[in-house]
């Protein structure tokens, strides 16, 4: 029980580090399928326009993606999570305001074409992906960081570490396929080895997730000191104005 439950735990560290620290793009997907309305917030398309290259913060933080983005804990408690954490520190750069648009249970495709699951989500045809454009071309120019959470969803439905046990390499494979993709509009900031990486045991585990909690755990998604690391490593990937 407790070798699935850490490597479910490894899997979902692994794919949350998927992360755009940029000014004004999202993914590669949306500036594939979006390419004139991204020239229109200011995005640089790298075979239309200027290299690709990390500006640092401004007036507004852009939040995207699941449960993560969202601060889910299973306590209740939705506000520590990394995102209030990363833009206490976006403030000393000049941050004025923060757009959270994480919803838990969302996946790249309910990112992309609506119907996030959780309670309350706003129904289609509304999508996250069209959100986060709308804001970009009304903030054009003013919006740094963007950071992204997704994937984690896509694949834990399909994930049996019983009959997985290289999981580990997989989600390291699954990661470089990743950074290949969104390599040009964005960076990958790897929060799974600011977790404590591949090693085991890992003794990160108890104190930054809910896995070896009694109820309402044991529960993947950080703790509040996990929630707080996830920010820090976000923030050093962040260029200084």
């Amino acid at each position: 029980m407790h070798h699935a439950r850490r490597s479910r735990l490894s899997l979902i560290l692994s794919l949350l580090s998927l992360v755009a620290l940029v000014g004004a793009v999202t993914i590669s997907v949306s500036l594939q399928q979006h390419a004139s309305q991204a020239h229109a917030a200011g995005a640089g398309v790298p075979s239309q326009g200027p290299p690709f290259h990390l500006v640092g913060p401004k007036q507004h933080y852009l939040v995207l993606g699941d449960s993560l983005a969202f601060g889910f804990q299973p306590n209740g408690d939705f506000t520590h999570g990394y995102v209030p954490d990363l833009f206490q520190i976006l403030q000393n750069e000049g941050t004025k305001d923060v757009k959270d648009l994480g919803c838990p249970g969302e996946s790249s495709m309910t990112f992309i074409k609506g119907g996030c699951p959780a309670p309350g989500a706003p129904p289609l045809p509304y999508t996250q992906l069209g959100a986060a454009m709308a804001f970009l071309q009304a903030n054009a120019g003013k919006v740094s960081p963007v950071t992204l959470t997704i994937g984690a969803n896509d694949l834990l439905k399909d994930f049996n570490p019983s009959i997985c046990p290289n999981s580990v390499t997989f989600v390291q494979t699954v990661n470089q396929h990743l950074a290949n993709d969104v390599s040009g509009f964005g960076i990958i900031v790897d929060v799974f080895l600011a977790f404590g990486g591949p090693g085991v045991p890992n003794s990160n585990i108890c104190a930054y997730t809910w896995i070896c909690s009694p109820p309402p755990g044991p529960d993947i998604h950080p703790t509040d000191l996990g929630y707080s690391v996830i920010a820090k490593t976000f923030a050093a990937a962040l260029p200084a104005n």
